[in-house]
C-alpha cells in the first residue's frame, strides 16, 4: 500500500505529463521506471520549440536593446531558468522522495495498529479549481499573435503550480495522520475516572502516539526540504509574473483592452494567487494541526494532576515538554516561512513595485 494511493487518477496523469510524478504507486519494474520519464517528454520537447521560436524572434528584432531593458525580457529569462531548475531538482529528488514515502507508509501502518485509523481520501476541490483555471487560460490563448508565445510564458508557472499541488497532496496525508493522533489523545481524557491500571495503559498509548507524532514531524520537515528550492524559484517567477500582469491590467485601463485580454489577465491572476493560497493553506493547516498535539497532552496532564502527583504525572509532563520543544514549522530554506505572513509580504511587494512601474510612465 502506497501513501499516494488516494490521489485521483486524473491528478496522477497530470503530474506525470508535467514531469512531477516520476514513480508508480505499486512495485516498479524496469519498464515502468523508464516510462515514468517518458510521460513528460512531449511537453518539454514542445517547450524547447517555443524557446527556440522566442530566441529567433528576439535576435532578429531590430529593437533588441529596448527588449533587454523591458520587464518582459526578464520574465522570459526567469521562466526558462525556472523550468530547467525545477525539472532538474524533480529528477534529483525522486529517490529521496520514494524513501520518505515508504517511511510515511510505515508510520501510517503503526498509527493504524495503535489507534485504528480509518483512511481518509484526499480532497480535490481546490485542485479541480486550479485545473479549471488552467484550462480556461488555454482557451484564452488566442489573445497572443503567436500561439507559441503563450505556451512559452505559461508552461513554467503551470508546472510550478502542479508541483505545489503535489506537495499539498503529501501534506494532506500528513495532516490526516496528525488529526487522528489528536483525536485519539482527546479520547484519553475520558478515562480519568476509571481504574488506575487502565489509566496507566492509556498513558502508555499516549506515549506511543507521541513517538508516531515525532516520526511524522521529521518526515514532514524532510519532505518540505526536498521542495524548498523549487518553492523559492517558483516564488520569484510568481512575483515577476504577478507584477507584470498587474501592471498591464492597471496601466492599460480595462476600457483600452479587448474583452478577451481582460478575461485572460483575470484568469492568470486567479491561477497564480489560488496556487499560492493552496500551498500556504496546506502548510499552515498541517503545522497548526501538528502543534495542537502538545496542547491536548497538556489537557490530559491538567486533569490528572488534580487527583494526585505521581510518576504518571511526571511522565505526561515529559511527553508534553518533548512535543512543545519540537514544533513543526515549514520554511523555504529558512528564507521565509510558509504561512499566511508570507502571502501578506508578497502582496505588499507586488503593490510596491506596481506603484514604482506606474510612476515611470508619468
Amino acid at each position: 500500500m502506497h501513501p499516494l494511493e488516494d490521489t485521483p487518477t486524473w491528478l496522477q496523469i497530470i503530474y506525470k505529463i508535467h514531469g512531477i510524478w516520476q514513480f508508480n504507486s505499486n512495485n516498479e519494474s524496469r519498464f515502468s521506471k523508464i516510462t515514468a520519464y517518458v510521460w513528460c517528454l512531449p511537453l518539454y520537447v514542445f517547450y524547447l520549440y517555443c524557446v527556440g521560436q522566442w530566441l529567433y524572434d528576439t535576435l532578429v528584432d531590430p529593437d533588441l536593446y529596448d527588449i533587454l531593458d523591458n520587464v518582459d525580457f526578464l520574465t522570459s529569462l526567469v521562466s526558462i531558468y525556472t523550468l530547467v531548475f525545477t525539472t532538474t531538482v524533480t529528477c534529483m529528488r525522486k529517490n529521496c522522495l520514494e524513501r520518505y514515502l515508504q517511511k510515511l507508509e510505515r508510520t501510517r501502518q503503526k498509527l493504524t495498529l495503535r489507534s485504528g485509523v480509518q483512511r481518509i481520501k484526499l480532497p480535490t476541490r481546490f485542485e479541480k479549481i486550479v485545473l479549471v483555471l488552467a484550462i480556461s487560460n488555454h482557451a484564452l490563448a488566442n489573445v497572443f499573435d503567436n500561439f507559441y508565445e503563450y505556451f512559452f510564458y505559461y508552461i513554467p508557472p503551470m508546472i510550478c503550480s502542479f508541483n505545489h499541488m503535489f506537495l499539498c497532496n503529501l501534506l494532506q496525508i500528513i495532516y490526516n495522520e496528525y488529526n487522528e493522533i489528536n483525536k485519539n489523545i482527546r479520547e484519553k481524557e475520558t478515562v480519568l475516572e476509571r481504574k488506575c491500571n487502565e489509566l496507566v495503559f492509556k498513558i502508555s498509548k499516549i506515549e506511543q502516539l507521541s513517538l508516531v507524532h515525532h516520526d511524522l514531524t521529521m518526515l514532514a520537515l524532510h519532505i518540505n526540504n526536498l521542495f524548498s528550492t523549487t518553492i523559492i524559484v517558483a516564488m520569484i517567477l510568481w512575483f515577476i509574473n504577478t507584477v507584470y500582469i498587474s501592471y498591464n491590467f492597471v496601466f492599460y485601463a480595462p476600457d483600452q483592452l479587448e474583452l478577451k485580454w481582460v478575461l485572460y489577465i483575470i484568469s492568470m491572476l486567479l491561477f497564480f494567487n489560488l496556487s499560492l493560497v493552496l500551498l500556504l493553506s496546506s502548510c499552515s493547516s498541517t503545522q497548526k494541526e501538528a502543534n495542537k498535539t502538545a496542547n491536548h497532552v497538556h489537557d490530559v496532564w491538567n486533569r490528572y494532576i488534580l487527583r494526585k502527583v505521581d510518576k504518571n504525572v511526571r511522565h505526561l509532563q515529559l511527553i508534553c515538554v518533548r512535543l512543545l520543544s519540537a514544533k513543526l514549522k515549514f520554511t523555504a530554506k529558512h528564507f521565509f516561512d510558509l504561512d499566511w505572513t508570507f502571502y501578506h509580504m508578497m502582496i505588499a511587494g507586488v503593490a510596491t513595485y506596481l506603484v514604482i512601474l506606474i510612476q515611470f510612465n508619468f
